[in-house]
């Protein structure tokens, strides 16, 4: 919206199948067997929030950066996850993210040393709530 500087922008997300769900796998040579160690729910949901707010943040730093001659003041970030509809069986987006920020406010940032989590939680209060549900939708 080139009038007021505003950029609005829909993102799909990796889902929860982009952390592997196994921990360690070790391989036997003696037993000719391969045993797998489990990764735990909990952790994986806390490295897939890590990857999609890393992501998030990593593309507005981009807009921002690629913007040198300051025509976006704000990005209204959305993200979404496409899941599937149980009633309907088609896909279906599922927002995880929303980040409405302003260049101001992200030039405050020192991304080298914020958690990404922690950081995209103080700027969409909806972010860790999403990602239960997408966590639940994935063990459907």
């Amino acid at each position: 919206m080139p009038e007021s500087r505003h950029l609005t922008m829909d993102y799909e997300l990796p889902g929860m199948d982009i952390v592997p769900e196994v921990k360690i796998l070790r391989f036997s040579e003696k037993l000719h067997k391969t045993a797998l160690s489990p990764r735990a729910r909990r952790r994986c949901i806390q490295l897939n929030g890590s990857v999609i707010a890393q992501i998030a943040l990593r593309t507005i730093h981009e807009i921002y950066q690629a913007d040198r001659t300051d025509k976006v003041d704000l990005i209204r970030f959305k993200g979404y996850v496409k899941v599937t509809d149980l009633i309907t069986n088609y896909d279906m987006p599922l927002p995880v993210a929303r980040i409405d920020i302003t260049r101001r406010q992200f030039l405050d940032i020192d991304l080298r040393s914020v958690d990404p989590v922690e950081c995209l939680k103080g700027l969409d209060k909806a972010f860790s709530p999403a990602l239960e549900r997408l966590a639940v939708l994935s063990l459907i």
